[in-house]
């Protein structure tokens, strides 16, 4: 059975074959220019989109088929590429910018420098903790050298701690860093749980003052230790400053920034007050 075509229905058919054409075109020609930038291949596309539309053209003109015709699908093949284009720009933008949960716990105890030693100097710091847990393992925590200090895990009445150990007589000062990524696809943060580890039942006492006038947000009370046996240089150049910072962010899916916290020691003990100290843990809810 013969199927004939009238002429109405040819020139529907030409006029869909040349907006599918159009719009497979610019949509392959834009892509490619995202993701390769432009290449041999971009030139490619251009040359077979345009010999593929011209001979659309020629068969259009040798029909005698009126070219304002061709404004409806030109428009639309044209906006639904550069809808197509958008949507890949932003899955792309997402994508890129997905980033994995951080944790970093940066401790800076100043001063030391201006004291001499024992045979062994310690000085304890919080541990970081994330939803009850540790932030870092036993491991990753233990034996790390931070110049002449070696830290170490110590349990105190209140649960672990960090322990910087030094076997020199002349000190210096302690700079020390942990950093890793979330071993979990999503981490989610649990804002009523400590960030530093041990809170103590004590308040800090009124000789401490903060080391940073940036320190602000909700608090609580935890300590630190400092080896009595250390002994001053100079009397009346002997405080010693604790800076803590443990960084923690829950990265981002799919484009959404997750929160992120900065729980914050910094205060300065001066000469006198050694042993546990109590001091105040700030928390500081910066996103989310």
């Amino acid at each position: 059975m013969e199927i004939i075509m009238t002429e109405n229905e040819k020139k529907k058919i030409v006029l869909y074959i040349i907006g599918i054409a159009l719009f497979l075109s610019l949509t392959t020609f834009f892509l490619n220019i995202c993701f390769f930038g432009i290449s041999g291949i971009t030139g490619i596309i251009i040359l077979s989109g345009c010999a593929v539309l011209l001979c659309l053209f020629i068969y259009m003109a040798r029909m005698k088929f009126p070219f304002r015709e061709l404004v409806s699908p030109v428009a639309i093949a044209s906006g639904a590429a550069v809808v197509v284009l958008i949507m890949a720009v932003f899955v792309g933008t997402v994508l890129i910018h997905d980033m994995p949960g951080t944790v970093t716990y940066t401790i800076s105890v100043n001063g030391l420098d201006r004291y001499n030693g024992g045979l062994a100097t310690d000085i304890i710091v919080p541990i970081p903790m994330i939803n009850g847990e540790q932030a870092f393992s036993d491991d990753e925590l233990q034996y790390r050298q931070f110049g002449q200090w070696k830290s170490m895990l110590v349990v105190t009445s209140q649960g672990k701690m960090i322990a910087f150990q030094s076997l020199e007589r002349n000190l210096t000062n302690i700079h020390a860093q942990w950093f890793r990524e979330s071993r979990e696809k999503k981490m989610n943060i649990n804002s009523s749980m400590d960030l530093l580890s041990p809170r103590i039942n004590q308040t800090p006492e009124n000789y401490t003052r903060t080391v940073s006038p940036e320190v602000s947000g909700r608090g609580y009370v935890s300590k630190v230790y400092i080896e009595k046996g250390m002994r001053a240089l100079d009397e009346n150049n002997s405080t010693i400053s604790f800076d803590l910072s443990f960084f923690v962010s829950e990265g981002s899916n799919w484009g959404f920034l997750g929160k992120t916290y900065n729980a914050r020691v910094s205060e300065q003990i001066p000469a006198g007050f050694r042993q546990s100290v109590p001091v105040t843990v700030h928390i500081e809810k910066i996103t989310g």
